[in-house]
């Protein structure tokens, strides 16, 4: 008898049974309760195709909901994250990685991760640096992340923020303002993601809304996650002026905005209009379109003078001390702030941020923002401080260095070339050869003495050797500040303590010199300090040392001014031009 043969029905029904049990195995792993033939065997090559660049488009949905505790100010940021692939670079088989520039670890609270497989561990990254002074604190997951990722935290503030002007991230006014690295986990990747921002201001109260730099209320950008740390975020009773596209002589426009949390420092009005004007001016520095320009203000809630600004990326964050008016000191931080901004990059030399402030106050002066008598107060200042202080100031020598480069370069070319068209050059090798930073980008110094030598031949390298090797001043110019002054001899006293400097330290004056301004005002040998400020280095800021004479406590006050030295300095021209309004009777 001979056996019977399936019929096609039944042969293509165990066909499609084994296709089907086949195509399960090649997409997951082999489970021994459902075993599956070996595939046959085939002695053809096995075709191999390169991995196909990741199609799906990345996205990053992130949730900001500032909290108070009964009180009026906010004391925690509460942040969720989604991602929508595990946020690693593509084709990388790692664990996640996510830091935080400018915080403790302390200050992040309720620290959790999940993602498709469930709770995803993430512990403290042990790195090199974990201990060093302002290094990023680092988290890195246990295992691999598989499908969206979900992380959420509570970022807090410290109480008393407010005051400090340098401080990344602060409660102020009922609400707070910051830098996105300060308080945003950043994964370790440089995928592009479609990022969504919400805010949750409901907790602190009617007309409290959010902004940043990246625009006002909820906003959605494309970009490396590292675009949400760089920039500039605030949420509260918030005041904006938005100034659109102002006009330039060369027809050129630019969106400027300035917020301003709480009641601010001065006016964001008055702040605006000028420093809209004051954006455009410095422009120049950056070979690319005007783009926008953010001022976020805060009050730092006590009284005093100061003012300060902070630059990340195309935004500042400025704090000022109550009582302020908005006058030549603000103007000028605001206008180095921004001349920052458009430079892009840090100059790796000691003269880096005197070429910052001498772009800001010769950009000013140029589009007529600042009065002469401004101008040449600034210049008697740096002049001043550069010739009397002990050891140079490194902004003062530079920014009067500047001045004698964009002299000289102007003048060796007809007025068709300035310093300013050098920075522009350079910029481009700015990181050159650098792992990438939270910071900005540096330009070694050998390429700017390139430049300089390229625009002035060997009397511009002459001028680099003078000034970087053997010590040697600045020689600027009669007209490096324009038409309105004219360089003029001026004998400085210099900075001088009167006593050892080791002496606060060993909390006993000695090293006291009989002719000193310390001696004649009343500081003796053998004094025991019990308290001591020593000023800012200048002359013009005095010393005060608490000593005590036989359990009676004595404050001497002084200003430590010793023997002039020949240096320069500037003075309105004997025939300035009417527009410089130079005083009369000079």
């Amino acid at each position: 008898m001979r056996p019977l043969r399936p019929t096609s029905s039944a042969n293509t029904s165990v066909a499609l049974v084994l296709a089907s049990c086949l195509s399960a195995c090649a997409s997951e792993p082999l489970r021994p309760e459902n075993p599956c033939p070996p595939p046959a065997k085939s002695t053809a090559p096995v075709a191999t195709t390169p991995p196909k660049a990741e199609s799906t488009t990345r996205t990053l949905e992130v949730r900001l909901t500032p909290t108070r505790d009964g009180g009026s100010e906010v004391v925690a940021i509460d942040v969720s994250m989604r991602f929508s692939v595990p946020p690693v670079d593509f084709g990388e088989a790692r664990p996640l990685v996510f830091r935080l520039d400018d915080a403790r670890v302390e200050d992040i609270d309720e620290l959790a991760a999940r993602d498709a497989e469930g709770s995803l561990a993430l512990v403290r990254d042990e790195g090199e640096g974990k201990d060093v002074a302002g290094a990023p604190v680092a988290w890195r997951a246990e295992r691999r992340a598989r499908g969206p990722v979900t992380v959420s935290y509570t970022r807090k503030l410290l109480a008393g923020g407010a005051a400090q002007a340098a401080a990344p991230l602060a409660a102020s006014a009922g609400g707070f303002l910051g830098i996105g690295r300060a308080f945003l986990l950043v994964p370790d990747t440089t995928e592009p993601h479609e990022m969504r921002v919400r805010w949750d201001v409901a907790a602190l109260g009617e007309g409290a809304s959010g902004a940043s730099s990246l625009g006002a209320g909820d906003v959605e950008v494309s970009g490396s996650p590292t675009t949400l740390a760089a920039a500039a975020w605030a949420a509260g009773p918030l005041h904006r002026v938005t100034i659109e596209r102002p006009a330039t002589r060369e027809g050129e426009g630019a969106s400027f905005a300035v917020t301003s949390l709480g009641r601010g420092v001065f006016d964001a009005l008055d702040a605006g209009a000028w420093a809209s004007r004051a954006w455009v001016s410095v422009r120049p520095l950056a070979d690319a379109p005007l783009g926008h320009f953010d001022i976020f203000l805060r009050s730092s809630g006590v009284t005093g003078r100061r003012f300060d600004a902070a630059v990340t990326g195309r935004s500042a964050i400025a704090v000022g001390d109550e009582g302020l008016t908005f006058g030549w000191p603000e103007k000028r931080v605001l206008g180095r702030a921004m001349a920052r901004a458009s430079l892009g990059y840090s100059v790796v030399a000691w003269f880096d941020e005197g070429f910052v402030s001498y772009f800001a106050v010769d950009a000013l002066r140029r589009a007529e923002l600042i009065p002469a008598r401004d101008v040449l107060a600034e210049v008697d200042a740096r002049a001043t401080r550069y010739f009397s202080s002990a050891e140079k100031q490194a902004e003062d020598r530079g920014m009067l260095f500047a001045a004698e480069l964009d002299a000289r370069i102007r003048a060796k070319s007809g007025g068709k070339r300035s310093l300013a068209d050098v920075a522009r050059e350079i910029a481009p090798k700015a990181g050159e050869g650098e792992a990438p930073a939270s910071g900005p980008r540096r330009v070694p110094e050998s390429t700017l003495r390139e430049a300089i030598i390229k625009e002035l031949g060997a009397e511009g390298n002459t001028r680099f050797g003078a000034l970087l090797g053997k010590g040697g001043g600045p020689e600027v110019p009669d007209d490096a500040f324009g038409p309105c002054f004219v360089k003029v001899k001026k004998k400085i006293p210099r900075y001088e303590l009167g006593f050892d400097p080791a002496s606060v330290s060993e909390k006993k004056v000695r090293g006291l010199s009989p002719k000193s301004a310390a001696a004649k005002a009343g500081l003796a040998e053998g004094d025991r300090i019990t308290a001591a400020d020593l000023g800012d280095g200048t002359i013009d800021r005095p010393v005060e040392i608490e000593v005590d004479r036989g359990g009676k406590l004595t404050k001497v006050r002084w200003l430590p001014r010793g023997e002039a030295v020949e240096g320069f300095s500037f003075a309105f021209a004997p025939k300035a031009p009417a527009s410089c309004d130079a005083p009369k009777g000079r």
